[in-house]
C-alpha cells in the first residue's frame, strides 16, 4: 500500500471525526478493517461498526477538532493525523491519532493520544486581555450576561451593555433604573455573577463581583462617560444608578490558555 493511499485513508478518518457527518463516517468506513480497533482517551471501541459509530455525529470535543489546523505525515509503521488548535480555546494542548494498517491496506488501529491544557496559573488581577475582551463585549456583538437573586429569592438575568473593567480588580456598571432588581441587590451587598462568550474563539469568562451604589456626582460621571456611546444614549440625563463593584474571581477557557484570577481585596 502506496504512502499517498495510507494518507487518503487517514484524511478519511480525520474529516469524519472533525464533521460529525453520515457521510464521512461511511466514506471513512471504506478504509476500515472489520477487527479495527480505536484505542480513545476516554474509552476504547472495537470492531468497524462501534469505530463507525465512533467517526459519526458529535460529541465532546468535536467543535474544537473542527476548529483546528490538521496535517497528516508519515510515522513509524503508518502515518499520523496532529491537530493544531492555537487560537481556540477549551482545546487540548496536543493532539494526534497514530494510524496502524493491515496486510490489505485497512487501516486496523487507530490511536488518540491527547495532551490536556495546561491547568491555569491563579492570579491576583485581570490580564489586559481579559479586560480588553469585557471593554469591547458591546462593540463586538458579545454583551456580558450578569445575575443576581431578586426580592423574592429567585435568579435573574440580563445582558448589560454597560459593564466595564476600571482596573484589574475593579468593574464600573452604569444602571438605566436607579432602584429596583439589580441596583438594589448591588446596594444591600449582594454579589452578583457575569459571563463573557465568544464562540468564534470558544472563549468563556465567568466571574463573581460585589461593590456598592455611588453616590458622589464626580464618580458617577466618570462610570457614565466610560460606557459605551449607545449606553449613554439610553438615558441621557443620566438618571441612572452608577456602581462600583470589586472583583471576587474569575475563571474560565478561551484561545490563550485557561484563566483563573482570585482577587486580592481589602
Amino acid at each position: 500500500m502506496t504512502t499517498t493511499a495510507r494518507k487518503t485513508a487517514a484524511w478519511a478518518v480525520v474529516r469524519a471525526l472533525r464533521t460529525g457527518e453520515v457521510t464521512a463516517a461511511r466514506i471513512a468506513h471504506g478504509h476500515l478493517s472489520s477487527t479495527v480497533e480505536f484505542a480513545g482517551a476516554q474509552a476504547a471501541f472495537a470492531g468497524i461498526d462501534a469505530v463507525t459509530e465512533r467517526l459519526t455525529g458529535l460529541w465532546t470535543y468535536t467543535p474544537v477538532l473542527a476548529a483546528g489546523a490538521w496535517e497528516v505525515i508519515d510515522s513509524d509503521d503508518g502515518v499520523a493525523a496532529i491537530g493544531d488548535f492555537a487560537g481556540i480555546g477549551a482545546a487540548p494542548a496536543a493532539y494526534r491519532l497514530e494510524f496502524r494498517f493491515n496486510e490489505a491496506g485497512q487501516i486496523s488501529t487507530i490511536q488518540e493520544i491527547f495532551t490536556p491544557a495546561a491547568p491555569p496559573t491563579p492570579a491576583a488581577g485581570m490580564s489586559p486581555w481579559v479586560r480588553r475582551c469585557l471593554d469591547r463585549a458591546l462593540a463586538e456583538g458579545r454583551p456580558v450576561a450578569v445575575t443576581y437573586v431578586d426580592k423574592e429569592g429567585l435568579p435573574s438575568i440580563s445582558l448589560r451593555g454597560s459593564l466595564y473593567t476600571i482596573d484589574e480588580t475593579r468593574l464600573g456598571l452604569w444602571l438605566r433604573k436607579p432602584t429596583g432588581g439589580l441596583a438594589d441587590a448591588i446596594a444591600a451587598g449582594q454579589a452578583i455573577a457575569f459571563l463573557y462568550r465568544d464562540s468564534s474563539t470558544r472563549t468563556t469568562l465567568i466571574g463573581r463581583a460585589a461593590g456598592t451604589i455611588i453616590d458622589d456626582p464626580v464618580a458617577r460621571d466618570s462610570i457614565f462617560e466610560s460606557t459605551p456611546e449607545v449606553e449613554q444614549r439610553h438615558d441621557p440625563a443620566r438618571t441612572g444608578a452608577a456602581a462600583i463593584l470589586s472583583l471576587i474571581d474569575l475563571r474560565g477557557t478561551s484561545s490563550r490558555g485557561t484563566i483563573l484570577v482570585r482577587a486580592e481585596n481589602d
